[in-house]
């Protein structure tokens, strides 16, 4: 299924989630789930990222995404999906079969209005259900994560 949520964070400045969400190199300093967000390639107008994903019970999965970002009226649009062609994964890891997203960024009266999509199956043998599952209790968790290392207060507090 493809996930959406929105979000209006009045005490957030936009700029701190762009800086957050543009720095495709440093994911696993926002999100627990990402173990590892590694630069593979700058292009001219996207990046090659290797991320490792992390979750309880379940082998560490494996891929190359391509990001970019688009500007949008009133903010900018971070955007990923899985790179073609797709190196195996590394030693016992799993390769995660689809992984397409964005973080719409926009800045409004009260703040922060966010817009986020995700799509993701994480390959392997787990139950289509158990994925569900996992998904519609992860995405608060993820915006959250985020919400948090984007608000100085709130990071200073965990």
């Amino acid at each position: 299924p493809v996930l959406r949520a929105e979000c209006r964070w009045p005490e957030l400045d936009p700029a701190r989630l762009d800086a957050l969400l543009g720095d495709w190199g440093a994911h696993q300093l926002t999100w627990s789930m990402v173990t590892s967000s590694q630069v593979i390639e700058q292009r001219e107008h996207d990046t090659l990222v290797r991320h490792v994903h992390q979750a309880p019970a379940m082998v560490d999965r494996e891929i190359l995404l391509r990001m970019w970002v688009e500007q949008v009226p009133g903010g900018h649009r971070y955007r990923w999906t899985r790179a073609e062609p797709q190196p195996p994964p590394s030693e016992g890891r799993v390769s995660v079969v689809r992984d397409d997203g964005m973080y719409t960024v926009l800045a409004d009266a009260a703040g922060t209005h966010l817009i986020s999509t995700l799509c993701y199956d994480p390959g392997g043998s787990i139950p289509e259900a158990l994925v569900r599952w996992f998904q519609v209790l992860g995405m608060p968790r993820f915006l959250e994560e985020l919400r948090v290392a984007a608000s100085p207060e709130l990071s200073a507090s965990h």
